[in-house]
């Protein structure tokens, strides 16, 4: 439904959705002329508000209320053609929406947008004086059932990807894992081939919120048979991005804080080491039963190295238009599995010429040492002191987000003119 009963001159509802991997609704909206809201940008301006309801969410047809967000406007002028577009963003908190793969769980979400005026929070059927309403349907991702009331040991994601993204026997990135709080759902695999990802450095542990009571995060590896807890304080933000709450465990148990306050659900920050299959658990305390879930690790392993094989006897100086030739080793292999997500080479400080320097890159790790073999061909180079340098990038998912550890190798040579 696209309900434009009211007035939409000034500005208007265009799309409204629900983002899986943050737990927010989200409704855009256009502001359509360069005037009218109050001020520019250095004035006070005004607000657009944008209500929230659901229908489906306690598992009936009726409304619920989710919520209301605000956005600041301001006369702008010249106006853009086509106007501004804005977005209204909620957090929700999906614990007790979510169903098992099979069993889709689906919601009408709408959306009331107001100037200036907050929307009503007891009839969604309240037309704005200046705005619209707007309908869609989203559908809420998988996850473990919970009725509303119920308190259950779960963790949602480690190291930025959700665990229904990792495998449970390998704990290694599935073919299609994605960050979960980026925008645009960046892969796990850095060019998105869909191999598997380990995790390296901090893993942080995020998890659905039961303000009032107290969790335990606690590791061990796989072989083992002991559990540590992980309790070591971090820091949360709100869902302003401005306040910061410092989590203190009491023991060995942190205190559940409101979503509002703890807006990514970070529940611990653990900070690895080694290349072991891991296990990680949540309990509650009070509760029954845990939530645990498996981890690949690999912070070590990552190789790169590089030489010239003619080298001997002319102390690295070769005249323009020498064919050289050498082997180079590109590899992240812990433990029988190669994680490498890349190599290139290149030459500095000036760049080989199109064709010249083979291979340039890849994304298969190399053979064992002493590696490949590179060739460059130096007809087209200045003279003058080169390296040429191959970078290897591992594909360990590093501090939880999509960043990834590289390694340099590199040999000198000289070119000169003649003998």
């Amino acid at each position: 439904m696209n309900d434009t009963d009211s007035d939409v001159a000034y500005e208007q509802l265009e799309c409204v959705g629900l983002d899986n991997n943050v737990s927010r609704l989200a409704a855009s909206f256009q502001v359509k002329l360069p005037y009218g809201y109050n001020g520019g940008l250095c004035q006070a301006g005004s607000t657009e508000y944008v209500a929230f309801w659901a229908s489906g969410w306690d598992d009936s047809c009726d409304w619920s209320y989710l919520g209301t967000a605000g956005v600041a406007v301001h006369d702008i002028n010249p106006l853009p053609e086509g106007g501004l577009c804005y977005a209204a963003v909620l957090p929700v908190d999906l614990t007790h929406q979510r169903r098992p793969c099979k069993e889709p769980k689906e919601l009408r979400v709408r959306a009331v947008l107001s100037w200036n005026i907050p929307p009503s929070t007891t009839d969604p059927d309240a037309h704005p004086v200046w705005g619209n309403i707007l309908d869609s349907h989203v559908q809420v991702g998988p996850g473990v059932a919970v009725p509303p009331g119920t308190v259950t040991p779960l963790i949602g994601a480690l190291g930025g990807i959700p665990v229904s993204n990792i495998y449970l026997a390998t704990g290694l990135t599935t073919p299609t894992a994605t960050f979960a709080l980026l925008a645009g759902s960046k892969p796990a695999d850095p060019y998105g081939l869909g191999r598997p990802c380990p995790f390296a450095s901090v893993v942080s542990v995020q998890g659905p919120s039961y303000p009032g009571y107290q969790y335990r995060i606690q590791v061990k590896r796989s072989a083992d048979i002991n559990w540590t807890s992980v309790n070591n304080a971090f820091t949360v933000w709100d869902e302003t991005g401005t306040i910061s709450t410092s989590q203190v465990a009491s023991g060995d148990y942190f205190t559940y804080l409101p979503e509002a306050s703890n807006i990514d659900n970070v529940l611990a920050v653990w900070e690895t080491a080694g290349n072991d299959l891991w296990d990680v658990k949540i309990d509650i305390l009070g509760v029954p039963g845990s939530d645990v879930h498996q981890l690949q690790l690999h912070n070590s392993g990552l190789s790169a190295s590089i030489d010239i094989e003619v080298f001997a006897g002319n102390c690295g100086k070769f005249s323009v238009g020498t064919e050289l030739a050498g082997s180079f080793v590109a590899r992240d292999d812990a433990g029988g599995q190669d994680y490498l997500a890349s190599y290139s080479l290149g030459t500095s400080p000036f760049a080989a010429p199109a064709g010249a320097l083979s291979p340039t890159g890849g994304f298969v790790p190399t053979a064992l040492p002493p590696g490949n073999i590179w060739t460059l061909s130096t007809g087209a180079m200045a003279p003058c002191g080169y390296t040429i340098n191959v970078t290897a990038v591992s594909r360990a998912i590093y501090n939880s987000s999509p960043s990834y550890t590289e390694l340099t190798g590199s040999a000198g040579f000289c070119l000169q003119i003649g003998d």
